[in-house]
């Protein structure tokens, strides 16, 4: 069969991915001819790019000529110093707005000011979101870094311009020569050499006298530099010779910038409040992966109707820190594409009161309070020719609660309301109105500020140089901080209960949306209370997860729930996310059930159970993942009524929620299957008549080194887990699998001992760009330990003549890790590891080198001593504060960040509450306030 395009299907096909059929429309050839030729024409070079790319798209060519007519306008970036209000397209710019369209109505004067930087002038530079990333989303992956210092061109003879930006790229960008490293006081960033950094490591005029010299030529003094060679690099007659020459230093290049990393910084410093004010560089961020899906009012899971809105292209960049990260993060042609894909369901709530998928069926529970119940808008789904009021209304509800979430300016609301006016008068018959709101809201949807949310503020009077964010951004911003759903997004009107139902029109997150309308949202007590309203607590419904946990499933839930997108933060910091996905041979493996099936492994118990556990399927228990988040809720949100530290707390809990084995049985009790008589209980397991998926669920406790059983219950799903087992988050099997390899041997310490270096103690171990020693594990052998094998791998020189090199950076990671062995890479408790005698004890003991403080730096006999020191851990507790910076301010941290810092430290001393800390966070200037960027 030919295959078909779906951009050319039939109008009255069932299956339109783009809408009405944008080549046949009548309107096509009209638009096109007149807003081709000059759409992408007076542009500034950084529009002409943006607007270029998307002009050479022909495809939906309509849709682009909308776009050009609404976010390609030509409009400056605003909420600058003495930029006006927008006030339409510039000359040369085609305006959209009919001749007869009717004035926009007097708007405060709040709505009316700047663009908020949406125009395309700064989509060349705008930048990111969240993210759970979506599996298989294709996400920028952004520049790569560059390797080689820049060719500076010919120099004088004997100056340093030769070797400074040399040693710069090859030993600070490594990771390794930057200031505050712990392990070396040679700071190699090229500015630091000017101002005398060599000195000691470089006798001038004598290389043989040279330390640095020294370590560069062979392995004699310790390991090879720059760290991972085998052989001393191409460059080093380079460097003899300007060593020879008495080493200048003068340059007349600018020194090359360091690389910056946030864990270089000085950690004492950073908590010293000097009284120096904070603020964040102005930006745009785009629009991230579930913010978009929950904007257009689609759950993040998968749909009975087939919705494709959670596979948008928006995921956040793994490059990224956290999703939360705006820096480069653009639409570029590849995303732009992606996105036509899932355009169409964009505006769904907004062409019809009922919404209905591509074949004209109901989909229930989709209704909303702005749409639905909303007599002002009724007129534009049911009047033959809309009046002027009527548009009005339905434009303004449109751009502020289904694509921009904050009052639209002057040019936006205009030119949008135009569009519709001029495709209103083109339909042939009121019965294509449907056809004519999925056209126009396809169009609104492609506008800037549908992709981008403004955080460039407005200037603060008797502070020159010096934004805040104005209340609409703060809104966007502190919903942000407790939900991926866009402050006013459209409320379904079967959403029962909850802060939002009082107001029900204002949307989701009402509350802040009526604060930020009033302007109170600045207010600390506000703040405050706003937090509290939504920030998470104890309710059977789940209002966090309602919208997207089936109906059967949800109950298995927790009651204890955290906001979504703080729940997010732990997450993204702890790294679990992939607990679910991560393939694992032989779960049980050295656990007490390995070798206990004598039947096919693929249904070995221990198996069946752990994939169950990962999919959610059979059953509707919760997955590994999800009873994590849910053990963390409740340490989160008990440590804050009960005044317990609650970092101390997730580091050392021993109540978690655990999935019930005995949720599929009745109570009836049987001998043989015949005497289960019931059709919904027709299996015999345990005793008891079970549904037909009880046999695979009666094993999903053995990941947590349990037999059962564990009742269908709320409390008798909360366990007080093994003292001598497990303890806090970093011993939960969905943190052990997610930093596991696929095999029972496999580099497990490597990932775990990795983790808690860079995200627990807040320090750098070197990337592997300059690694050329053979990064591989020996051969897996039945008789050796995974321990053994690692060690034989990397650490020890009569197996490996290259471990040397190897421990330059694993003696930062594998004594770490190594406590995790008493763990298998599923995260079940081994009961057994392997030795050329057979079967011997599992070891987790370490002696920890280069700890963050001298309490660390010692020995210890397994994780659960290990991770308890974890939670006495100054330097441990200053990085999780470091983290919760990052993530909700959306940046890394700075110098200048050290009173915020301070006050977060403060506040989480004096109550233990993780929400104390940060109410802190978003009432400083570090969240509110922006430094604008220079204008030329």
């Amino acid at each position: 069969m030919k295959e078909v395009d779906p951009r050319s299907a039939p109008a009255d096909s069932a299956e339109r991915p783009f809408g009405p059929d944008v080549e046949a429309h009548p309107r096509r050839a009209a638009v096109r001819e007149q807003v081709e030729p000059a759409a992408f024409a007076e542009k500034s070079p950084e529009q002409s790019t943006v607007c270029g790319n998307l002009g050479g798209m022909r495809s939906p060519a309509l849709i682009f000529a909308a776009l050009a007519l609404i976010a390609c306008d030509g409009s400056p970036p605003a909420a600058l110093d003495a930029q006006p209000a927008d006030s339409g397209p510039p000359d040369g710019a085609v305006d959209a707005s009919p001749v007869d369209a009717s004035p926009t109505d007097a708007r405060p004067a709040d709505a009316q000011r700047a663009d908020a930087g949406l125009a395309d002038a700064a989509l060349a530079d705008a930048a990111p979101a969240d993210a759970d990333p979506a599996d298989g989303a294709v996400t920028d992956s952004g520049p790569l870094p560059d390797l080689e210092p820049p060719d500076a061109g010919p120099t004088p003879s004997g100056d340093g311009c030769d070797v400074l930006p040399l040693l710069a790229a090859r030993c600070a960008n490594g990771g390794c020569h930057l200031p505050n490293n712990r392990r070396t006081s040679l700071v190699l960033t090229h500015e630091a050499m000017l101002d005398g950094s060599l000195d000691g490591y470089v006798v001038p005029f004598d290389p043989d006298a040279s330390y640095l010299l020294t370590r560069m030529r062979s392995h004699d003094a310790g390991p090879l530099m720059p760290l991972g060679t085998l052989s001393p690099i191409d460059e080093l007659p380079l460097i003899e010779a300007w060593v020879a020459d008495g080493a200048p230093t003068r340059c007349d290049l600018p020194p090359t910038p360091a690389p910056t990393d946030p864990n270089h910084l000085d950690a004492d410093a950073l908590f010293q409040c000097d009284g120096a004010p904070s603020a964040t560089p102005a930006r745009l961020r785009r629009v991230e992966r579930r913010e978009w899906t929950r904007a257009v009012v689609k759950p993040l899971s998968g749909t009975w109707w087939g919705s494709t809105a959670k596979d948008n292209p928006f995921a956040a960049p793994d490059r990224l820190p956290y999703s939360t990260y705006p820096a480069d993060v653009t639409v570029d042609p590849a995303t732009l594409d992606l996105y036509m894909l899932v355009l169409p369901e964009a505006p769904a709530l907004w062409n019809n009161r009922d919404p209905v998928r591509g074949d004209g069926a109901f989909i229930p529970g989709t209704r909303t309070h702005v749409v639905y119940r909303n007599a002002e808008v009724r007129c534009i789904f049911t009047d033959a020719a809309p009046d002027g009021g009527c548009i009005d209304t339905y434009v303004g509800l449109l751009l502020e609660h289904g694509v921009l979430f904050r009052p639209p300016t002057a040019g936006e609301f205009d030119r949008l309301r135009g569009f519709l006016v001029r495709a209103l008068a083109d339909e042939a018959d009121p019965a294509e109105r449907r056809a004519t709101l999925q056209f126009v809201g396809e169009a609104a949807f492609l506008m800037a500020g549908a992709l981008f949310r403004s955080e460039l503020g407005a200037p603060v009077d008797g502070e020159p140089g010096r934004h805040r964010l104005t209340a609409d951004e703060m809104g966007l911003a502190l919903g942000r901080v407790l939900s991926s759903h866009p402050v006013g997004a459209p409320l379904p009107i079967d959403v029962a209960e909850g802060p939002d139902t009082e107001m029900p029109l204002l949307g989701r997150l009402g509350l802040i949306k009526a604060a930020a309308l009033d302007g109170s949202i600045f207010e600390p007590d506000v703040i405050s209370a706003l937090l509290d309203a939504y920030r998470g607590g104890v309710d059977p419904t789940r209002p966090d997860i309602a919208a997207d946990e089936d109906g059967r499933a949800l109950p298995r839930r927790g009651d204890w729930w955290l906001a979504e997108n703080i729940q997010q933060f732990f997450r993204e910091w702890l790294g679990y996310r992939t607990a679910n996905t991560a393939f694992k041979d032989t779960p049980g493996a050295t656990s007490r059930w390995d070798g206990t099936y004598n039947g096919d492994p693929m249904w070995d118990p221990s198996t069946t159970g752990y994939r169950v556990l990962q999919s959610g399927n059979p059953g509707y228990e919760s997955t590994l993942v999800d009873q994590l988040d849910d053990t963390i809720a409740r340490a989160v949100i008990e440590s804050h009524e009960q005044g317990d530290d609650v970092f101390e707390r997730l580091m050392t809990t021993r109540l978690w929620r655990l999935p019930s084995d005995r949720s599929d049985l009745s109570d009836t009790p049987c001998a043989a299957r015949a005497d289960c008589v019931d059709p919904a209980y027709p299996a015999c397991v345990l005793g008891r008549c079970g549904t037909s998926i009880a046999s695979n669920m009666v094993n999903i406790t053995r990941v947590y080194g349990l037999d059962g059983p564990v009742p269908h219950t709320e409390d008798g799903r909360w366990v007080e887990m093994p003292p001598d087992q497990r303890a806090g988050v970093l011993t939960h099997p969905a943190w052990l699998a997610a930093h596991g390899g696929n095999f029972q041997d496999d580099a497990n310490t490597i990932y775990r001992g990795h983790w808690i270096r860079e995200r627990l103690f807040c320090e750098t171990i070197p990337g592997l760009e300059f690694v050329q020693a053979e990064a591989k594990l020996i051969a897996s052998d039945p008789t050796v330990s995974a321990r053994e094998r690692l060690h034989r791998s990397v650490e020890d020189p009569a197996e490996n003549p290259q471990s040397p090199i190897c421990m330059g950076c694993h003696s930062l990671m594998n004594s770490l890790g190594y406590p995790f062995e008493i763990y298998n890479h599923a995260g079940f408790v081994r009961a057994f590891d392997h030795g050329p005698d057979g079967q011997i004890a599992p070891d987790g003991s370490t002696a920890i080198s280069w700890a963050p403080e001298p309490a660390l730096d010692r020995a210890f006999d397994d994780a659960i001593e290990f991770v308890e020191a974890l939670g006495q851990s100054r330097e441990a507790r200053r990085c999780f504060i470091r983290q919760v910076f990052r993530y909700f301010a959306g940046r890394d941290e700075t110098e200048a960040d050290a009173c915020v810092l301070a006050e977060m430290q403060t506040a989480l001393d004096q109550t233990g509450s993780f929400f104390a800390m940060l109410e802190v966070l978003v009432q400083s200037g570090a969240f509110q306030d922006r430094s604008p960027p220079e204008v030329p």
